[in-house]
């Protein structure tokens, strides 16, 4: 791990000084976290992946680096463009297989940005979602846990994700009205059930 801040410097064209910005970043990162951002601070070339950065390798020289920590890095200290790069790349990357650990994972919790895009693959992948085991097996796990805390906020956003898919549902059904289309076997199927598991968890508001 670094044991001293790292503090970005410009050079002044006109008389050669060098002039200190405010962007520092942070000496308790460890250097596979640290590495792949300066890489893209100098070079404008990030290279992410959904592996393990320490079992990935690079691509063309450049350090493999996680979305999740780039994203996190960027807000911190006003990467936007990378954050952007982050965004998309874990929006590319989500599916109907990760889209549950991920729309309830703590960074997606965090971040209402990374939130927001989980919650558009989830509806958009919801008829597959429910007919799964993946919802029933994650509460399972998450119930057997021992952190209260974390129940609380996964079921609080499970009921907005259940609300949303009420809204679409009655939606749908407006437009079919509207248009004089009858509902046939090709209609979405947008209802949602609480899962059993959490009906009994008590969450103080």
């Amino acid at each position: 791990m670094f044991q001293s801040n790292f503090l970005e410097g410009d050079i002044n064209a006109r008389d050669g000084s060098q002039t200190m910005n405010v962007r520092t970043l942070p000496a308790h990162e460890d250097f596979e976290v640290l590495h792949p951002i300066f890489y893209y601070i100098y070079t404008n070339r990030v290279f992410f992946t959904d592996i393990p950065v320490a079992v990935a390798s690079p691509c063309h020289n450049v350090p493999p680096c996680n979305p999740e920590d780039a994203y996190r890095l960027g807000d911190l200290y006003g990467l936007e463009h990378l954050k952007q790069k982050a965004l998309g790349f874990l929006l590319h990357t989500t599916n109907v297989w990760n889209v549950i650990p991920r729309i309830f994972g703590e960074f997606a919790l965090t971040y209402d940005a990374v939130g927001k895009v989980y919650e558009k693959m989830f509806y958009a992948h919801w008829n597959e979602i429910r007919k799964r085991n993946d919802l029933t097996d994650f509460f399972q796990n998450l119930l057997n846990g021992d952190d209260e805390k974390r129940k609380c906020e996964v079921t609080k956003r499970y009921v907005e994700l259940t609300q949303g898919i009420e809204m679409s549902a009655a939606s749908y059904e407006s437009v079919t009205n509207e248009r004089g289309l009858s509902s046939n076997s090709q209609k979405v199927e947008l209802t949602a059930e609480f899962p059993i598991l959490f009906r009994h968890t008590r969450c103080r508001r």
